[in-house]
């Protein structure tokens, strides 16, 4: 711990960065930060499974940790519940671990596998696929779709339902994303109901006399274009 702190100190001490080092900083420091959550979770998990908090004289690891750093009763939870995640989401947790989804991608998972243990498991592999390219929003997002479709909308509003349309990505070759259009149930079936696809849509128009055209062959150059 003392390097740690030594290198912290020798950072405190660097003012006159210039902005590719500043920018390198902060990246490098969010980095550490995810790594320190890590890290604290597994320490707060081993003190527990161990019985250490008892031992010290607090009720729960919660009460040990906002009494030992000052935090809210509401962190300490959530710490404590990354350290549960390895058994219940094993897999957003070595996401999170490897630094391939962040502290809050993960947390939307660890959520939904602490509220659907019974069909998440399933589900839970094709997820961190599905977020692992997004932010932290967009993740919400696409795991909130996938909460509605084996939960039901639940207390969710319809705007609320409306927003999180368009977030599913999947990677495709040559570095581009497939994007595809998520729609909740009730959403399906308002569309399904709507007077518009009762009666059809309108077809498209077809011009009546459509321009002759003569055919050219592959690599035949255009005429016309360079005079």
């Amino acid at each position: 711990m003392s390097a740690i702190h030594s290198a912290l100190d020798e950072m405190f001490a660097v003012d006159d960065s210039d902005l590719s080092e500043l920018a390198a900083d902060v990246a490098e420091l969010s980095h550490v930060a995810q790594m320190v959550d890590v890290l604290r979770s597994r320490k707060t998990r081993s003190l527990s499974d161990r019985g250490g908090h008892h031992q010290l004289g607090y009720s729960s690891p919660t009460a040990f940790l906002v009494d030992q750093t000052g935090m809210s009763p509401g962190r300490a939870k959530r710490i404590i519940s990354y350290g549960n995640a390895k058994e219940k989401a094993p897999y957003p947790h070595q996401a999170w671990v490897e630094g391939r989804l962040s502290t809050d991608q993960a947390q939307h998972l660890f959520r939904a596998a602490e509220a659907l243990p019974d069909v998440y498991p399933d589900a839970e592999q094709r997820l961190v696929d599905i977020v692992e390219g997004l932010d932290s929003v967009d993740t919400g997002k696409a795991v909130g779709y996938w909460w509605q479709s084996v939960d039901g909308p639940g207390d969710v509003d319809a705007e609320t339902r409306w927003a999180r349309r368009g977030v599913s990505l999947s990677r495709s070759m040559g570095g581009m994303r497939e994007s595809r259009r998520l729609v909740d149930r009730p959403s399906r079936r308002s569309l399904r109901s709507s007077p518009r696809r009762q009666r059809g849509a309108t077809p498209l128009r077809r011009h009546p006399h459509p321009p002759a055209t003569t055919p050219r062959r592959l690599g035949e150059p255009v005429s016309g274009l360079a005079g």
